[in-house]
């Protein structure tokens, strides 16, 4: 089982940490316990590549990838190039064509410097689907596709919250039109009313002087 290392120290780069033997981890890579020798420590890559989007390899993680190839979600580092390899059984894998002066599965060792029997291969083991060419969509592109579709949900919020409250004006004007038109329709009717009350009465007193 992997234990997670306490830090005794950091540097004065805070992105380098000083694991319980000394050995040291850099690009905020974290300190693990080695499960075949609990005294020493290696470092686990993948923090610093989620961290960064970017896949990191080497004893201190130290060699950022400088190629990233189209099969496998593999990568290279030092400037070595990906090949694709036929399998004894048929199958293809790819490994990397290291330039001169490195080795390794990744490239990340100084030639003659590969260590024995290191846990994790010194590499990150997870990779971004942007770098791999999965065509899919990296982290920092869901959060502005999160932030647009906030944005658009806003809009649309208070253009519908705006709508609502103009067409209640709208209906409340109208109401208050309906209204006077009825006030003045009652006004008429009982002006007329009146006119004919006066009409009959004088009628009335000139036939009863005849």
């Amino acid at each position: 089982m992997m234990i997670r290392a306490r830090t005794l120290k950091k540097r004065s780069d805070p992105s380098t940490t000083t694991c319980a033997d000394g050995h040291r981890c850099d690009n905020h890579s974290e300190c693990v316990e080695n499960p075949n020798d609990e005294s020493q420590y290696f470092c686990d890559c993948d923090a610093s590549a989620l961290l960064w989007d970017e896949a990191f390899a080497g004893l201190s993680c130290e060699h950022k990838a400088t190629t990233y190839c189209k099969h496998d979600q593999f990568f290279c580092t030092n400037g070595s190039d990906c090949k694709r390899q036929h399998a004894g059984d048929g199958t293809k894998y790819t490994e990397c064509d290291c330039a001169d002066g490195y080795e390794g599965s990744h490239c990340q060792f100084v030639a003659g410097s590969a260590p024995q029997n290191w846990p994790n291969d010194a590499a990150s083991t997870v990779i971004t689907s942007r770098h791999h060419g999965g065509g899919g969509v990296s982290t920092g592109g869901i959060v502005a596709i999160l932030v647009v579709v906030l944005a658009l949900a806003s809009v649309g919020a208070f253009f519908g919250w705006r709508y609502m409250t103009m067409k209640k004006e709208t209906r409340g004007v109208l109401d208050d039109f309906a209204d006077m038109a009825a006030d003045s329709m009652t006004g008429k009717k009982g002006n007329s009313s009146s006119k004919e009350g006066v009409s009959k009465k004088t009628k009335t007193k000139k036939e009863s002087s005849t």
